[in-house]
């Protein structure tokens, strides 16, 4: 049973910690637009024992959330361009997208084309999502494997 000195307490706690969390996220102008700040604005509702585990998750839940509309974009993008793509691939990795793709061998066109692609898509998510797409371009004649943590994209849907 809590006294009455402990529950008062508990309460002028979770005053505080309202008045703390609304305070950092309007100095930071946390919105559903600036995830960031929003992520930022949490960090004081953490507990002191687990609260990083905690955030970590959050983060990489809300990562993933962010990166999906952005690796759709980046996808519908090249099919309707018609960039002629061997193969494709991407992984989460923090903040950014690492893109793994593989052209035709000496096809600068196709090369110069997935450069435009990249910067236009993020121009598009970049200043809401702060995550961007970072991309490795190979050559057939390089016999590249997708590396294991990567997911490939089927191209031909």
């Amino acid at each position: 049973m809590q006294s009455k000195k402990s529950k008062g307490s508990s309460i002028a706690k979770n005053k505080r910690a309202v008045s703390k969390i609304s305070s950092r996220g309007h100095k930071k102008r946390a919105t559903k637009e600036n995830p960031s700040a929003t992520l930022a604005m949490l960090e004081g509702l953490l507990p002191k024992k687990g609260g990083k585990n905690f955030l970590l998750n959050l983060k990489n839940n809300i990562t993933q959330r962010l990166s999906e509309p952005i690796i759709a974009d980046y996808i519908e993008t090249i099919k309707r361009k018609k960039v002629d793509l061997l193969r494709l691939a991407y992984k989460m990795n923090g903040d950014k997208i690492d893109v793994w793709a593989e052209i035709k061998n000496r096809d600068e066109k196709t090369r110069k084309k997935l450069y435009f692609i990249d910067d236009e898509v993020n121009d598009r998510h970049y200043p809401v999502a702060e995550i961007f797409l970072d991309s490795l371009i190979l050559e057939a004649r390089h016999n590249g494997a997708v590396p294991p943590q990567y997911t490939e994209v089927n191209l031909k849907q």
